[in-house]
Protein backbone atom coordinates (compact mmCIF):
# COMPACT_ATOMS: atom_id res chain seq x y z
CA UNK A 1 0.00 0.00 0.00
CA UNK A 2 1.40 3.32 -1.04
CA UNK A 3 2.39 5.65 1.73
CA UNK A 4 0.26 8.75 1.90
CA UNK A 5 2.32 11.85 1.22
CA UNK A 6 2.54 14.74 3.60
CA UNK A 7 0.36 17.75 2.97
CA UNK A 8 2.37 20.63 1.46
CA UNK A 9 2.72 23.53 3.84
CA UNK A 10 2.78 27.02 2.31
CA UNK A 11 5.07 29.26 4.35
CA UNK A 12 3.59 32.60 5.27
CA UNK A 13 4.49 35.40 7.61
CA UNK A 14 1.95 36.33 10.24
CA UNK A 15 1.22 40.03 10.59
CA UNK A 16 -0.37 41.74 13.54
CA UNK A 17 -4.14 41.41 13.59
CA UNK A 18 -4.04 37.91 12.10
CA UNK A 19 -3.41 39.01 8.47
CA UNK A 20 -1.08 36.83 6.39
CA UNK A 21 1.64 38.54 4.34
CA UNK A 22 2.19 36.58 1.12
CA UNK A 23 5.38 37.05 -0.95
CA UNK A 24 3.72 38.93 -3.85
CA UNK A 25 6.57 41.39 -4.33
CA UNK A 26 9.34 38.80 -4.59
CA UNK A 27 7.22 36.82 -7.06
CA UNK A 28 6.33 39.85 -9.16
CA UNK A 29 5.52 38.85 -12.75
CA UNK A 30 5.11 35.19 -11.94
CA UNK A 31 2.78 33.24 -14.21
CA UNK A 32 3.32 35.46 -17.25
CA UNK A 33 6.58 33.85 -18.43
CA UNK A 34 5.11 32.20 -21.54
CA UNK A 35 2.76 35.01 -22.54
CA UNK A 36 3.53 36.51 -25.95
CA UNK A 37 2.09 39.32 -28.08
CA UNK A 38 -1.00 37.26 -28.91
CA UNK A 39 -1.79 36.78 -25.23
CA UNK A 40 -2.90 40.38 -24.71
CA UNK A 41 -5.18 42.83 -26.47
CA UNK A 42 -5.80 46.55 -26.02
CA UNK A 43 -9.37 47.11 -24.78
CA UNK A 44 -11.78 49.66 -26.19
CA UNK A 45 -13.19 52.78 -24.63
CA UNK A 46 -16.71 52.93 -26.07
CA UNK A 47 -19.76 55.16 -25.94
CA UNK A 48 -22.83 53.16 -24.96
CA UNK A 49 -25.85 53.71 -27.21
CA UNK A 50 -29.54 52.84 -26.86
CA UNK A 51 -28.92 49.57 -28.69
CA UNK A 52 -25.80 48.55 -26.76
CA UNK A 53 -26.19 45.18 -24.99
CA UNK A 54 -24.74 46.64 -21.79
CA UNK A 55 -27.87 48.82 -21.32
CA UNK A 56 -30.36 46.04 -22.15
CA UNK A 57 -31.60 44.35 -18.95
CA UNK A 58 -32.58 41.25 -20.91
CA UNK A 59 -29.13 40.79 -22.47
CA UNK A 60 -26.38 38.64 -20.99
CA UNK A 61 -23.92 41.54 -21.25
CA UNK A 62 -26.13 43.89 -19.24
CA UNK A 63 -24.33 46.00 -16.63
CA UNK A 64 -26.38 47.25 -13.72
CA UNK A 65 -26.65 51.03 -13.83
CA UNK A 66 -25.39 51.33 -17.40
CA UNK A 67 -27.27 53.65 -19.72
CA UNK A 68 -26.87 55.28 -23.10
CA UNK A 69 -24.26 58.03 -23.10
CA UNK A 70 -21.96 56.37 -20.58
CA UNK A 71 -18.38 55.46 -21.45
CA UNK A 72 -17.50 51.77 -21.23
CA UNK A 73 -14.18 49.95 -20.76
CA UNK A 74 -14.44 46.68 -22.68
CA UNK A 75 -11.75 44.97 -20.55
CA UNK A 76 -12.68 45.92 -16.99
CA UNK A 77 -16.42 46.26 -17.79
CA UNK A 78 -16.39 49.56 -15.90
CA UNK A 79 -18.80 52.31 -16.95
CA UNK A 80 -18.17 56.02 -16.48
CA UNK A 81 -20.52 58.98 -16.41
CA UNK A 82 -20.84 60.60 -19.82
CA UNK A 83 -21.46 63.97 -18.18
CA UNK A 84 -18.33 63.92 -16.00
CA UNK A 85 -16.33 61.91 -18.51
CA UNK A 86 -12.86 60.45 -18.15
CA UNK A 87 -9.34 61.79 -18.51
CA UNK A 88 -7.03 60.46 -21.22
CA UNK A 89 -3.51 61.09 -22.47
CA UNK A 90 -3.32 60.38 -26.23
CA UNK A 91 -0.29 58.29 -27.15
CA UNK A 92 -0.69 57.30 -30.81
CA UNK A 93 -3.04 57.64 -33.78
CA UNK A 94 -3.87 55.33 -36.67
CA UNK A 95 -6.42 55.46 -39.48
CA UNK A 96 -7.68 52.01 -40.46
CA UNK A 97 -10.53 50.51 -42.47
CA UNK A 98 -12.43 47.95 -40.41
CA UNK A 99 -14.09 45.19 -42.42
CA UNK A 100 -17.59 44.06 -41.40
CA UNK A 101 -20.15 41.56 -42.57
CA UNK A 102 -23.49 43.40 -42.97
CA UNK A 103 -26.03 42.92 -40.18
CA UNK A 104 -28.58 41.38 -42.53
CA UNK A 105 -25.99 38.72 -43.38
CA UNK A 106 -25.29 37.93 -39.74
CA UNK A 107 -22.86 40.73 -38.93
CA UNK A 108 -19.39 40.32 -37.52
CA UNK A 109 -15.85 41.62 -37.59
CA UNK A 110 -13.71 40.39 -40.52
CA UNK A 111 -10.43 42.21 -39.99
CA UNK A 112 -8.68 45.53 -40.55
CA UNK A 113 -6.99 47.08 -43.54
CA UNK A 114 -4.44 49.91 -43.56
CA UNK A 115 -5.53 53.26 -44.98
CA UNK A 116 -3.25 52.78 -48.02
CA UNK A 117 -4.70 49.38 -49.02
CA UNK A 118 -5.27 49.58 -52.84
CA UNK A 119 -8.55 47.67 -52.56
CA UNK A 120 -10.19 50.71 -50.96
CA UNK A 121 -10.02 52.65 -54.23
CA UNK A 122 -11.94 49.81 -55.93
CA UNK A 123 -14.80 49.82 -53.42
CA UNK A 124 -18.25 51.26 -54.01
CA UNK A 125 -18.92 54.02 -51.52
CA UNK A 126 -22.54 54.56 -50.46
CA UNK A 127 -24.20 57.71 -49.12
CA UNK A 128 -23.50 56.69 -45.51
CA UNK A 129 -19.75 56.54 -46.18
CA UNK A 130 -19.33 52.75 -46.15
CA UNK A 131 -16.91 51.22 -48.67
CA UNK A 132 -18.46 48.07 -50.15
CA UNK A 133 -16.31 45.21 -51.38
CA UNK A 134 -17.09 43.16 -54.48
CA UNK A 135 -20.63 41.71 -54.56
CA UNK A 136 -21.44 43.72 -51.41
CA UNK A 137 -20.48 40.73 -49.26
CA UNK A 138 -18.73 43.01 -46.79
CA UNK A 139 -17.97 46.67 -46.26
CA UNK A 140 -15.11 48.74 -44.91
CA UNK A 141 -15.67 51.43 -42.30
CA UNK A 142 -13.24 54.35 -42.22
CA UNK A 143 -12.15 54.32 -38.56
CA UNK A 144 -9.81 56.50 -36.50
CA UNK A 145 -7.99 54.78 -33.64
CA UNK A 146 -6.79 57.00 -30.80
CA UNK A 147 -4.52 54.98 -28.51
CA UNK A 148 -4.67 56.56 -25.05
CA UNK A 149 -3.82 56.11 -21.40
CA UNK A 150 -7.09 56.20 -19.48
CA UNK A 151 -7.08 57.68 -15.97
CA UNK A 152 -10.06 56.64 -13.84
CA UNK A 153 -11.56 58.40 -10.80
CA UNK A 154 -9.17 56.59 -8.46
CA UNK A 155 -6.10 57.64 -10.42
CA UNK A 156 -5.54 54.17 -11.88
CA UNK A 157 -4.28 54.05 -15.47
CA UNK A 158 -4.84 51.63 -18.34
CA UNK A 159 -4.03 51.62 -22.08
CA UNK A 160 -7.16 51.77 -24.25
CA UNK A 161 -8.07 52.48 -27.85
CA UNK A 162 -10.77 55.04 -28.55
CA UNK A 163 -12.36 54.19 -31.91
CA UNK A 164 -14.14 56.96 -33.83
CA UNK A 165 -16.02 56.31 -37.07
CA UNK A 166 -18.95 57.55 -39.14
CA UNK A 167 -20.31 60.84 -37.74
CA UNK A 168 -17.52 60.95 -35.15
CA UNK A 169 -14.71 61.21 -37.71
CA UNK A 170 -15.07 64.99 -37.66
CA UNK A 171 -14.46 64.90 -33.89
CA UNK A 172 -11.27 62.92 -34.53
CA UNK A 173 -10.09 65.45 -37.11
CA UNK A 174 -10.82 68.35 -34.77
CA UNK A 175 -8.88 66.64 -31.96
CA UNK A 176 -5.88 65.98 -34.18
CA UNK A 177 -5.95 69.58 -35.41
CA UNK A 178 -6.15 70.89 -31.87
CA UNK A 179 -3.10 68.85 -30.85
CA UNK A 180 -1.17 69.91 -33.95
CA UNK A 181 -1.77 73.58 -33.14
CA UNK A 182 -0.43 73.33 -29.57
CA UNK A 183 2.94 75.04 -29.21
CA UNK A 184 5.52 75.14 -26.42
CA UNK A 185 8.23 77.78 -26.21
CA UNK A 186 11.91 76.85 -26.14
CA UNK A 187 14.50 78.66 -24.05
CA UNK A 188 15.53 80.70 -27.11
CA UNK A 189 11.97 81.89 -27.70
CA UNK A 190 11.22 79.65 -30.68
CA UNK A 191 8.21 77.32 -30.55
CA UNK A 192 7.68 73.65 -31.30
CA UNK A 193 4.81 71.17 -31.50
CA UNK A 194 4.98 68.87 -28.46
CA UNK A 195 4.12 65.13 -28.63
CA UNK A 196 0.45 64.26 -28.31
CA UNK A 197 1.16 62.72 -24.90
CA UNK A 198 2.26 66.08 -23.48
CA UNK A 199 -1.33 67.02 -22.60
CA UNK A 200 -4.34 65.52 -20.85
CA UNK A 201 -7.89 65.68 -22.24
CA UNK A 202 -11.35 65.14 -20.83
CA UNK A 203 -13.67 62.89 -22.86
CA UNK A 204 -17.42 63.37 -22.29
CA UNK A 205 -20.51 62.54 -24.34
CA UNK A 206 -23.24 64.71 -25.84
CA UNK A 207 -26.58 64.07 -27.52
CA UNK A 208 -26.66 64.29 -31.32
CA UNK A 209 -29.43 63.96 -33.90
CA UNK A 210 -30.09 63.76 -37.62
CA UNK A 211 -33.56 63.50 -39.10
CA UNK A 212 -35.40 61.04 -36.82
CA UNK A 213 -32.26 59.46 -35.40
CA UNK A 214 -30.64 60.33 -32.09
CA UNK A 215 -27.43 59.03 -30.55
CA UNK A 216 -24.60 59.92 -28.19
CA UNK A 217 -21.44 61.44 -29.59
CA UNK A 218 -18.09 62.36 -28.12
CA UNK A 219 -16.83 65.70 -26.84
CA UNK A 220 -13.10 66.16 -26.25
CA UNK A 221 -11.68 69.12 -24.36
CA UNK A 222 -8.16 70.06 -23.30
CA UNK A 223 -7.73 69.56 -19.55
CA UNK A 224 -4.13 70.66 -18.94
CA UNK A 225 -0.50 70.26 -19.93
CA UNK A 226 1.36 67.52 -18.08
CA UNK A 227 3.81 68.99 -15.61
CA UNK A 228 1.85 72.22 -15.23
CA UNK A 229 0.65 71.27 -11.73
CA UNK A 230 3.52 70.92 -9.25
CA UNK A 231 1.40 68.74 -6.96
CA UNK A 232 0.91 66.27 -9.80
CA UNK A 233 4.50 66.28 -11.04
CA UNK A 234 5.42 62.70 -10.11
CA UNK A 235 2.13 61.33 -11.42
CA UNK A 236 2.52 63.37 -14.63
CA UNK A 237 6.03 62.03 -15.22
CA UNK A 238 4.69 58.49 -14.88
CA UNK A 239 1.81 59.29 -17.24
CA UNK A 240 4.13 60.78 -19.83
CA UNK A 241 6.54 57.85 -19.75
CA UNK A 242 3.66 55.38 -19.75
CA UNK A 243 2.06 56.97 -22.80
CA UNK A 244 5.41 57.14 -24.60
CA UNK A 245 6.04 53.48 -23.90
CA UNK A 246 2.53 52.54 -25.02
CA UNK A 247 3.11 54.39 -28.32
CA UNK A 248 6.31 52.43 -28.90
CA UNK A 249 4.52 49.14 -28.19
CA UNK A 250 1.77 49.94 -30.70
CA UNK A 251 4.20 51.07 -33.39
CA UNK A 252 6.39 47.98 -32.94
CA UNK A 253 3.42 45.61 -33.02
CA UNK A 254 3.95 44.39 -29.47
CA UNK A 255 0.49 45.67 -28.46
CA UNK A 256 -2.53 44.26 -30.31
CA UNK A 257 -5.97 45.81 -30.63
CA UNK A 258 -8.80 43.55 -29.48
CA UNK A 259 -11.46 42.63 -32.05
CA UNK A 260 -14.17 45.30 -31.91
CA UNK A 261 -17.61 44.45 -30.51
CA UNK A 262 -19.97 43.13 -33.15
CA UNK A 263 -23.22 42.59 -31.25
CA UNK A 264 -25.13 45.21 -33.20
CA UNK A 265 -23.28 48.02 -31.47
CA UNK A 266 -20.13 48.45 -33.51
CA UNK A 267 -18.76 51.97 -33.57
CA UNK A 268 -19.31 52.43 -37.29
CA UNK A 269 -23.01 51.58 -37.00
CA UNK A 270 -23.75 53.13 -33.63
CA UNK A 271 -24.04 56.71 -34.77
Amino acid sequence: MAKKGKKTQVPAKQKSGGAVALPFEEDAGGGFENADVDSYAIPYLQILQKGSPQVDEDHGSYIKGARAGMLYNSATKDVYSGEEGVLVVPAHFERVFVEWTPREAGGGFRGRRPANDPIIAKCRRDESGKFWLKDDEAYLADTRYHFCILIDDDGNTQPVVFSLASTQIKKSRDWMTQMQHLKIERADGSKFTPPTYSHMYRVTTVGEAKDDYTWKGVKIELERQLGSDKKQRDADVALYEGAKGFREQVMSGVANVAPPPDEGSSDDEAF
